[in-house]
Formats: structure tokens, C-alpha cells, sequence
């Protein structure tokens, strides 16, 4: 029974669990914008791409765990995406962290 909990507390003990976060993506626009929010989650093989409207003066929460790589793609990219290819070697325009948390990003 020993052995069970010292070998229970180390799977729990070792590495922190990579937390998530909620940030918010903002439009201060009068106009809806089109977005293609991709992310590359650590340890997660592949991206995954979304692409939704933003209506004037809105925002939308997403949840992403802490390191995540979030581009904000115009359509040449969403082609490379799309080709199987990756954004990884582009500028992001977030790297997520835990002082994130809670917080409004403005979409450009």
C-alpha cells in the first residue's frame, strides 16, 4: 500500500499540469472583422484553426493552456495551415501565459 501512495505521489508531484487560461479576443471596430485564430498547443502535435466573425464592439473567450502560440492568420497563411504546413517559424501574435488570465487582446 506504501509503494501504491509513494508511486501515486510522484505521478501528481512531478511536472506542474500545464494550466489554462481564459483570455478574451476584442473588436473596438464599427465594422465585424473575420478571424483565423490559430493555435499550436505545447504537446499537442498539429494546430488547430478557427475562423469566426467578430461583431463591432464584441469579444469572445476562448480558454488555451499556458504556452500556446495563437496567430492571428490573413488567408496566405490559412493556405499554409491548410497544406499541412506550419505557422511555427512566424511571429506570433500571442504566447500564452498565466498573466494573460482574464485579459482583452484587440483584434487588428
Amino acid at each position: 500500500m506504501a509503494l501504491l501512495l509513494l508511486s501515486l505521489n510522484t505521478l501528481f508531484a512531478g511536472e506542474p499540469q500545464n494550466e489554462s487560461v481564459k483570455i478574451y479576443l476584442k473588436n473596438r471596430s464599427i465594422l465585424p472583422k473575420k478571424v483565423a485564430l490559430i493555435s499550436y498547443t505545447p504537446g499537442v502535435t498539429g494546430n488547430a484553426t478557427r475562423i469566426f466573425v467578430l461583431m463591432p464592439f464584441s469579444r469572445k473567450k476562448y480558454e488555451f493552456k499556458i504556452g500556446t502560440k495563437l496567430y492571428l492568420a490573413n488567408n496566405k497563411q490559412v493556405d499554409v495551415v491548410m497544406s499541412g504546413r506550419s505557422l511555427l517559424n512566424d511571429p506570433e501574435f500571442l504566447l500564452v501565459k498565466e498573466s494573460d488570465a482574464g485579459k482583452s487582446f484587440v483584434v487588428k
